[in-house]
């Protein structure tokens, strides 16, 4: 696996922990620091940010499979070798909507809200594996992935969900309805390319 960013490191003495950690751990949250909190005889504590520790997490669990690496290669394949779909297309195959309606807009204003300063919309584009996940979930399910890809994640793709590392570093991941949704973000293109969603209970444990 390849090396894995670490980010700037604050160490403190055991007796100003108390006085220093609002501020610090604010700093934390947001991915500017660690703080290291020395204690004699031990390793010490570190607080670090939660999304980093999700996304250490999530990609360990990743890259522990390798069915599911496969199922990123051949989800990304696709979309480079022109297998996908536009938003669109998906939202007439499945009979969705291209954007939540109006109930669902007033129960989670987070969802469909503007993009950060403005920003327009993000495209969304659908890999043909991704497309058939999609398609496979129960009705259910398939909706809040839906409500989510063409609310939160295409106002703020950066935003809604966490960068994974090493390996699979500019891969970005958010966890809907039980469900990995694992995302590429274009700049060029202005575009959110989906290449795959899968149960997170999908490790496969037998080598």
């Amino acid at each position: 696996m390849a090396s894995i960013h670490i980010m700037q490191e604050k160490v403190v003495a055991y007796e100003a922990f108390y006085q220093v950690f609002p501020q610090v751990a604010i700093a934390v949250a947001r991915g500017q620091d660690r703080l290291r909190v020395p204690i004699e005889g031990t390793g010490g504590v570190a607080l670090v940010a939660g999304d980093y520790v999700d996304a250490l997490e999530e990609s360990f669990e990743i890259v522990s499979d390798h069915l599911l690496v496969d199922r990123l290669r051949t989800g990304e394949h696709a979309v480079q070798t022109g297998d996908f779909f536009s938003e669109k297309e998906i939202a007439e195959e499945l009979g969705m909507g291209l954007a939540p309606d109006s109930a669902a807009m007033m129960a989670l204003p987070a969802i469909g809200a503007p993009a950060p300063g403005g920003a327009s919309r993000w495209k969304l584009v659908v890999g043909g594996p991704a497309r058939q996940a999609l398609v496979e979930l129960a009705e259910a399910d398939r909706k809040e992935v839906w409500r989510l890809l063409v609310g939160e994640l295409v106002a703020d793709p950066e935003g809604t969900g966490i960068e994974l590392l090493g390996d699979l570093s500019r891969r970005h991941l958010v966890v809907v309805a039980g469900l990995r949704v694992i995302y590429r973000i274009d700049t060029t293109q202005h575009a959110v390319r989906l290449i795959d969603l899968h149960r997170r209970e999908f490790l496969h444990l037998e080598r």
